[in-house]
């Protein structure tokens, strides 16, 4: 008996976290059994009129819940971003399902976070959560980013904060190596 109750613990309920790119790449959240998050904001991005009222009825079925992620996970995630390199292409909100897929996984929870962006994919492989891209192949492999100028071929850091190259003055770009 005792046996059983330990392997029951172990197993940990799986829990679904939205990004935006999952609902505009037509993911239904009443269709779907497990528990489902995103954050407020996250359904501010959303435009389309059918999309919004499709998530507001499943908010109202209560198969979608919205909860905001503190600050102090906010802050570990922009910590981890900026390691990785990607966070000059996350946005705020990107930032805030991260944290939110973070706060499940520290609960003991299963998080699969739903996206199509490879930014949140790299930072969700980094952090060893799932992830299942929507309607993209998605990434194979964690991607280490590089910052370079391609004028003068100057190196900088990944987590930089400049945009331009302070030899010649040429937009940095990044690529992974």
């Amino acid at each position: 008996m005792i046996r059983g109750v330990l392997v029951a613990m172990e197993k940990k309920e799986r829990v679904l976290i939205y990004d935006t790119s999952a609902f505009i790449g037509g993911m239904d959240p009443q269709a779907i059994q497990i528990p489902q998050w995103t954050t407020p904001e996250n359904l501010e991005e959303i435009r389309d009129r059918n999309t919004k009222e499709i998530l507001q009825m499943a908010i109202k079925m209560g198969r979608l819940k919205l909860r905001s992620p503190s600050q102090n996970v906010i802050n570990q995630i922009i910590k981890i971003t900026k390691e990785t390199g990607d966070f000059p292409k996350l946005s705020d909100i990107d930032l805030k399902i991260l944290a939110l897929a973070l706060e499940f996984r520290d609960e003991n929870w299963h998080p699969i976070i739903m996206t199509d962006d490879y930014s949140i994919q790299n930072v969700a492989s980094a952090l060893k959560i799932e992830f299942k891209a929507i309607t993209e192949a998605g990434i194979r492999s964690q991607l280490r980013w590089k910052v370079y100028c391609p004028g003068c071929n100057t190196d900088y850091p990944s987590n930089t904060s400049l945009k331009k190259c302070d030899v010649c003055g040429t937009k940095l770009k990044r690529k992974s190596y």
